[in-house]
């Protein structure tokens, strides 16, 4: 893979590139969520007048080359976790791009990472993606199936820093081709109350869930049935959602599911053709979480 440094000015609009010095800590998966873009794409869309964001990055990386637009002892403005966050401040950035051959793509990000991670003696500890900074669901081509393809690439790359050879670790489907079955999520509302719903489910369930704020279909197929009687999160939840739904439960979401959030979902359950009997079970859910 060809190594190319291309910074960007400091005058780049935005203050994408500050200047401001920078001692890093890890290392940062992204990716560029653009099909169609190459490295050398992403660099000059860094510095195109139309680029109304301040979101910047140290590397770029496709299937033919890495390109370096911020020096990598420079601040980039890329975890999404304030000013001074420590994945802005103390991470060098690097961008997956989502065009030409995945599995190319891939392999260089791993080669790219195990060398950094020698030249600065770090172990697979330092690597992060976006989402464990800001809770993004970035990198995206890296996020299904819980993340298996991040846990994957990490364990090569612990593999190949112990001095073992390459093993195939490719990948099966771009994201842009991915079944309905995985675009599930796009009937349902995302974001901190479906992170608390995850949450409490893995607490309570055991259910390992990526705690991404996406009501996608592991989620759904994680729900358990809360009825009449029961108390906490869980419960808390489901009253939020009544409520936003326009279904009072009396006494708002104090966790308590009693006669107020079960007459609440009687009626709720009523009015959208579900099964009548106050129980929220997976059709309830989905139906409580549905755009």
């Amino acid at each position: 893979m060809k190594y190319k440094i291309d910074h960007i000015p400091y005058s780049t609009k935005k203050n994408r590139r500050e200047g401001l010095h920078m001692s890093p800590q890890y290392i940062t998966w992204h990716s560029t969520a653009n099909p169609k873009s190459t490295a050398q794409n992403e660099r000059d869309w860094l510095i195109n007048s139309s680029n109304d964001r301040q979101a910047s990055w140290h590397i770029a990386v496709d299937e033919n080359e890495a390109v370096e637009a911020i020096p990598l002892n420079e601040v980039a403005w890329h975890a999404g976790d304030g000013r001074n966050g420590t994945g802005n401040r103390k991470s060098i950035a690097i961008e997956m791009c989502e065009s030409g051959d995945r599995n190319k793509v891939i392999e260089n990000i791993i080669e790219l990472t195990v060398k950094l991670l020698k030249e600065k003696g770090w172990g697979v500890d330092r690597i992060k993606r976006h989402y464990d900074w800001s809770g993004k669901k970035c990198p995206r081509i890296l996020s299904q199936n819980n993340w298996e393809q991040y846990h994957k690439m990490k364990m090569e790359v612990a593999r190949r820093l112990q001095g073992n050879k390459p093993s195939n670790i490719a990948v099966s489907k771009p994201i842009q081709k991915a079944s309905n079955q995985n675009k599930i999520w796009r009937n349902y509302i995302n974001g901190q109350i479906v992170k608390d719903l995850q949450t409490e489910l893995n607490r309570q369930f055991n259910r390992n869930l990526a705690v991404d704020g996406w009501f996608g279909q592991n989620t759904i197929n994680a729900l358990v049935n809360v009825r009449k009687g029961a108390r906490g999160n869980l419960t808390r939840i489901i009253q939020k959602r009544l409520e936003a739904k326009g279904y009072s439960t009396q006494f708002g979401p104090d966790g308590i599911f009693g006669n107020g959030t079960y007459n609440a979902v009687i009626r709720f359950q009523r009015a959208n053709g579900l099964s009548v009997d106050g129980i929220v079970g997976k059709n309830t859910w989905k139906a409580l979480f549905r755009k």
